[in-house]
Formats: structure tokens, sequence, C-alpha cells
């Protein structure tokens, strides 16, 4: 589900880089989606293989923050924030100028898992 989000947001960012200089190589890119995607995953999978951290968190008001219906899009968001982090301090980059980069394409995955797969299940649904 995540590919073409991923996907769309990598060619979009090919395009920004030759807009405008970011510092950054095109395997400097390809090493950040990769961290990126694995951040996603772990996020993800962390969420959903634990129980009583979730149990916990539904306690605490998370559920008024902005991200989303509790607390799933939030270790997504910690995941990706983190590896972004990381990769940043790593290759000694600025870690705004990468987010400032990679936050534009964010909308286009949450456009993708919103509007194409919940349009593709309402129709198999009838």
């Amino acid at each position: 589900m995540y590919v073409f989000g991923f996907l769309a947001s990598y060619l979009l960012v090919r395009y920004q880089m030759k807009k405008k200089d970011f510092n950054l190589s095109r395997p400097e890119v390809e090493n950040l989606y990769f961290y990126l995607i694995l951040g996603l995953m772990i996020g993800a999978d962390w969420d959903m293989s634990s129980f009583t951290i979730s149990r916990l968190i539904s306690l605490i008001p998370l559920r008024l923050l902005p991200f989303g219906m509790g607390h799933v899009l939030s270790w997504r968001l910690i995941g990706v924030l983190l590896v972004g982090v990381l990769f940043s301090w790593r290759n000694r980059k600025s870690f705004w100028k990468i987010a400032d980069l990679v936050i534009v394409t964010a909308p286009l995955d949450w456009a993708w898992e919103g509007l194409v797969i919940s349009s593709m299940v309402s129709f198999m649904a009838g």
C-alpha cells in the first residue's frame, strides 16, 4: 500500500532536486528513502505488535493530538522522524533542509491511502 506513495514521493523529490540545490546527491536520497521506509515499517509494526503499549497510550489523551484516530499514525511519524534525524546527523546534513525536501510529498501517500484504497474497497463492497 505504501509502495505507490513512496514511489510518487521519490519522483517528486528528484524533480525538486533538479529545480533547487538541496546539497544532496542521488545516492544519498536513495539511502534516505530506504531508511524512511524502514522507519515507517518499524513504527507501524511496533504499534501493531505492542498491545500493552496501545492500552497505555489509550489512557493518555493522545487522541486529542492531530495524529489521526489515536496512536497508529503517531508511531509511524515517530519512526520516520527518528530515522530522518539519524540520517541527517550521520551524513552531516541539515535536518530542516531534508525535511523541507521530503515533507511536501507526504500528502501523496495519504492521498493514495485515503482516496484510492478507500475507493477500491467501497467499489468491491458494492
